[in-house]
């Protein structure tokens, strides 16, 4: 993965890179350099919302894959080259996706566009025979989506 953060930083220094991870499967591949250097921001979901979601879609999840122990490290690693850290709540990103949204970009220093709340479609890929029915499970709601919900 050092490869990935190399790129990633590379990338960063001509344009806007943004990376969207769920810390479990994301924070242990994140390097040093990358956290001190990138602008951070945390949404965060209750965790008996989470637990009500995930429970639908794997009912024998593990405390890695609930996902809070993860976040709770990522955070602390940024803290480490951060003292000014964005955290939100998801439940107002779904409430109040404009509003949230606007604040979102202000307290990381980006524009907030209109255009960020509508896309075309959150069609990931062409999912290989074998993946089929375990990502349509993960991402149905994903893919048919148009825009935050």
């Amino acid at each position: 993965m050092d490869a990935v953060n190399v790129a990633l930083l590379e990338q960063a220094r001509d344009q806007l890179v943004f990376v969207k991870e769920l810390a479990f499967q994301g924070e242990p591949y994140v390097s040093d350099a990358l956290i001190a250097q990138a602008t951070h921001l945390f949404i965060l979901r209750e965790p008996t919302t989470v637990y009500a979601s995930l429970i639908k879609l794997k009912p024998d999840f593990t405390e890695d894959e609930f996902g809070f122990t993860a976040l709770m490290s990522a955070f602390r690693r940024v803290q480490l080259y951060q003292t000014s850290i964005s955290v939100f709540d998801g439940s107002v990103f779904r409430d109040n996706t404009k509003a949230a949204l606007r604040h979102a970009c202000n307290a990381i220093g980006i524009g907030f566009n209109t255009k960020m709340l509508r896309w075309e479609n959150g069609y990931i890929r062409r999912w290989l025979p074998h993946e089929r029915d375990s990502q349509s499970k993960w991402h149905t709601t994903l893919e048919a989506s148009r825009g935050i919900i």
